[in-house]
């Protein structure tokens, strides 16, 4: 009796010559069969996809019927923001994430709160803006910042927002169209020294279609802001005072990913500010582009009692300004 090594790597022990390759036959079929799967790695932004439903809950499952049909008509008739803050805040409660399911979810009365570590995650979107316009998972504000300032409000630490489009709902467009001032898309709110309050925010593979005004990090520490694009009208991402290292990578605002109407273009061009810095430390960025913007990147001092200071130790790998 000799030990023998198949393809799965152990020993099989033969005792019969002749019968060596039927039973090698068999292990090696296998070993075949295994090595396959090995060999083609499976998605993992289907596997992050498919763990995160088994464990999560969406969105769509605390809308009323009427409610669902409409989202997924992306006709946008109601207003979606009651069951949406449901969602978020059943899922918070018992600790899981959120699927935002593909649809247009539309908020009429005001913004939607997220709190410590929720991880809110929507299907995909539509890059182009014709053809992809019902595509993925669309978040739409239908009101101005007069009357509500917030979008999505970032209220704990550790919020992760990823995959989905943010719009806004401006007037048709015309000769001499002028936008709606809309509120901040996301907005991480952390008071005065807490500790507690939108710090380490991370925000990946997001669309900014035509959002008047993007991200803005306000007075959070840290935080990931990362695969990030969009058409943002008056201001793409903004900090107030981030004492800690926020990381910026492959971002690109201007571009007409909504509009090339020469009104648009000409707004974009005289009012957007595509990174406003206040007080950051330390902040690093790689792979950024704005393109047509009136600024790209701008750094001013912080006059506030609170954090006091200016843009200070940026370090920054490819990253370009086209007018």
């Amino acid at each position: 009796m000799r030990p023998r090594r198949t393809g799965l790597g152990r020993l099989v022990r033969v005792h019969d010559r002749r019968s060596l390759p039927i039973r090698m036959g068999v292990v090696l079929a296998l070993s075949v069969t295994l090595g396959s799967a090995v060999a083609q790695p499976s998605d993992p932004s289907t596997d992050a996809r498919v763990a995160l439903s088994r464990a999560s809950p969406t969105a769509i499952d605390e809308c009323t019927a009427a409610e669902r049909a409409d989202i997924r008509a992306y006709t946008g008739l109601l207003d979606h923001r009651p069951c949406l803050q449901r969602a978020l805040a059943k899922a918070h409660a018992a600790g899981r994430s959120l699927i935002v399911d593909a649809g247009l979810w539309n908020l009429e009365s005001g913004h939607v709160e997220l709190k410590i570590a929720q991880h809110l995650r929507g299907e995909g979107f539509g890059e182009l803006p014709v053809e992809d316009a019902r595509k993925g998972t669309i978040i739409r504000f239908r009101y101005a910042a007069s009357t509500d300032p917030y979008g999505f409000l970032v209220t704990g630490s550790g919020v992760t927002i990823e995959n989905m489009e943010f719009r806004q709902a401006h007037p048709r467009l015309a000769p001499g169209w002028t936008p709606t001032i809309g509120p901040w898309a996301i907005y991480a709110k952390a008071e005065p020294y807490a500790d507690a309050g939108g710090h380490r925010l991370t925000v990946r593979h997001v669309l900014l279609r035509n959002i008047y005004q993007g991200i803005n990090t306000g007075l959070a520490r840290g935080g990931t802001f990362t695969d990030i694009m969009g058409q943002p009208l008056k201001t793409g991402i903004r900090v107030e005072a981030n004492v800690d290292e926020p990381h910026f990578s492959d971002i690109r605002f201007g571009w007409p990913y909504w509009s090339g109407q020469p009104d648009v273009m000409a707004y974009v061009h005289s009012n957007l500010i595509a990174f406003d810095f206040e007080r950051i430390d330390n902040p690093k960025m790689s792979n950024i582009f704005t393109f047509n913007a009136k600024v790209g990147l701008r750094c001013s001092q912080r006059l506030s009692d609170y954090t006091p200071g200016n843009c200070s130790l940026l370090r920054a790998v490819n990253m370009g300004h086209d007018s």
